[in-house]
């Protein structure tokens, strides 16, 4: 006798579909699309098909939670000797094991990275004339493509069926390891332990707490179809065929009081290292002792930094010696850190060992690690370490003192260069009576730095010292001009760092005209003229920023190069040993000097640096 057919409607295109009752799915004949035949369920199941037995015994159990007490970093000393287990339960709870297959439809655009090359535009300035000069650079671009495809599998997700449990106990549950055990289900393997009833269909647990699981389970297969460097617009669309079965899992229940407090905790019935509950309580005063740990290493970070952030140059401030010993702190601050851990977790292992009775109570310790030398010795020496670097980052160098008439430090060598006089600076601008007040302020800062020039190839300190008080420059701009200046001096740095001189030479212009007193922007213009080629232009740019600041110890640096390059060796030699008269970390600089006065290609530059380098034990630090 034929099967009676009853009618059905694709979810696909709506088409009507006749089936049997025996059926469990239909394929559409217009669209192919796959339509599931659900069996009628029972409102609440009150029987499960299968279990999984449960493998954790009274004692398992109890070693278990005292295994948990005694873990963590910061748990209490005392906790393993001192909680009370007032309640160790074991139970099974209802679940629905569901099985089956799917089939996901996806969609997605995948990106492919390549490098092409293009032609740009940068604004140069040769001789005073600007002009825009082609440039090839290269870029990274993504070509998207749109997929599509298909993926399949098999599903096998358990979904709590029952009430009362909260939202990580039931996650422990669905997660338990021992499904691949289970078994027909046999009254004895509940005998004498609590089952918690069935609350929920078969539908209504799937739509709770496995559709969302099964569902990230698909996305993870789909997304591994990605190709590309860049994947994006992801969706899918999948096809389940499934069965339940109701299924008991196994579950441990434990309670200890401690000081007035109660911890719940669950722990997985086949595996003990499966667990979750209450925090555990925290030893408020280890905690603090290991924060306390971290002041000694913050306070030598910013004596360490702070200089780099308020020196004219970081090499005048750079030290090795600072940083290791800033280091040694850091290093000292984890061995402490370890140490404390470490003892607390080794008597806390010690009072579990005497409570499971895995040895003799005479043979343990008391509770808490006690008093440690070791400890307070690390923390006494990251002090003293920290008062050096404070001691370090203090120190001033001694006052010059002049040398004894005769002595080693005065004498040169025999075959040393002559030091090219320096003569004052003569322009057609001084022969003639300046026609204002300004011009006679402008040419007496010309005289007097041409002044400082000579006296420092002529080794006249004192007079150097004279001549930088009377050129100093203490006027500073309006707030809202500065900070046009700084953004403008932004703008030429990241200029700079594109290759692009012109651009940068134009913004460091803005920037000083901004705010006259921007040493740093007039020293960067300076090293962008230089950096261009235009050296001419590069002195007078740094003569007019060491006439205002004569102190500012880069700006000699290249000023000096400017000097070299443009042949005038007299005035390089001065700006180099003012450079080193002024210099914050003397012995960088002689360092940076020496590597340029040794390189492959030697300039002018670099034999003027070798020329100074000569006498720099006779140049005085600025007292």
């Amino acid at each position: 006798m034929a099967a009676q057919m009853d009618s059905l409607t694709c979810k696909g295109c709506g088409a009507s579909l006749s089936y049997a009752a025996g059926l469990q799915a239909l394929q559409c004949q217009y669209c192919d699309a796959l339509t599931e035949i659900r069996r009628p369920e029972r409102e609440v199941e009150d029987a499960a098909d299968l279990v999984i037995p449960l493998t954790v015994d009274q004692g398992g159990l109890e070693q278990a939670v005292l295994r948990h007490l005694a873990s963590g970093d910061y748990t209490p000393d005392d906790l393993v000797d001192k909680a009370v287990l007032s309640t160790l339960n074991r139970c099974y709870v209802p679940c629905f094991q569901y099985s089956g297959s799917y089939e996901a439809r996806w969609t997605a655009s995948f990106g492919y990275d390549s490098e092409e090359t293009y032609t740009d535009y940068v604004r140069r300035t040769d001789n005073g004339h600007t002009h825009n000069e082609p440039v090839t650079r290269t870029r990274t671009v993504t070509e998207w493509r749109p997929v599509s495809g298909t993926d399949a599998g098999v599903i096998s997700e358990l979904g709590y069926g029952g009430s009362g449990l909260p939202d990580r106990v039931a996650q422990l549950v669905e997660d338990c390891p021992g499904v691949r055990s289970a078994t027909g289900f046999n009254v004895s393997f509940v005998s004498g332990v609590e089952v918690q009833p069935f609350s929920r269909t078969e539908g209504d647990t799937f739509d709770l707490r496995a559709e969302k699981r099964i569902n990230q389970r698909i996305d993870a297969s789909v997304r591994r179809h990605a190709q590309g460097e860049q994947q994006r617009d992801w969706h899918w669309k999948a096809t389940i065929s499934k069965s339940a079965v109701p299924i008991l899992v196994p579950l441990c229940n434990a309670v200890i009081e401690y000081k007035g407090k109660r911890y719940n905790f669950w722990i997985d019935g086949t595996d003990t290292s499966k667990v979750v509950g209450d925090h555990l309580p925290t030893d408020k005063g280890r905690s603090l002792l290991v924060g306390l740990g971290y002041v000694l290493p913050t306070l030598a970070t910013i004596v360490l930094v702070v200089p780099f952030l308020v020196a004219e140059n970081f090499f005048e401030v750079f030290s090795w010696q600072a940083v290791g010993m800033t280091c040694a702190v850091f290093g000292l601050s984890y061995w402490r850190r370890r140490r404390i851990l470490s003892r607390s977790r080794e008597a806390r292992q010690t009072q579990l060992a005497r409570r499971t009775q895995k040895q003799d109570c005479a043979g343990s310790v008391a509770a808490g690690p006690g008093f440690d030398l070791i400890t307070l010795g690390i923390t006494l020496v990251s002090m003293a370490l920290v008062g050096l670097l404070i001691r370090h980052a203090n120190a001033t160098p001694e006052p010059y003192r002049a040398p004894a008439a005769g002595s080693a430090s005065t004498a040169r060598p025999a075959s040393a260069l002559p030091v090219p006089a320096v003569a004052p600076i003569a322009t057609p601008e001084l022969a003639a009576a300046p026609a204002s007040p300004a011009d006679i302020f402008a040419a007496s800062k010309r005289q007097q730095f041409a002044a400082l020039l000579a006296a420092a190839n002529a080794e006249d300190w004192a007079a150097v010292r004279t001549l930088t008080g009377k050129l100093k420059q203490g006027a500073s701009a309006p707030k809202a001009a500065r900070a046009k200046s700084k953004a403008a001096n932004a703008r030429g740095l990241k200029a700079l760092l594109q290759n692009d001189s012109g651009a940068a030479v134009e913004a460091f212009k803005a920037a000083v005209l901004a705010d006259g007193a921007n040493m740093e922007a007039r020293n960067n213009l300076g090293g962008a003229y230089i950096r261009m080629g235009d050296f001419g232009a590069a002195m007078e740019a740094l003569s007019e920023l060491m006439q205002a600041a004569p102190e500012y110890a880069k700006g000699w640096r290249n000023l000096s190069e400017a000097a070299a390059m443009v042949g005038k060796p007299a005035e390089a030699d001065a700006s180099l040993r003012l450079l080193l008269h002024y210099a914050k970390d003397r012995q960088g600089t002689i360092d940076a000097l020496k590597k340029r006065a040794n390189s492959m290609a030697p300039d002018k530059f670099s034999e003027a640096a070798s020329r100074v380098l000569m006498f720099a034990d006779s140049i005085p630090r600025r007292p």
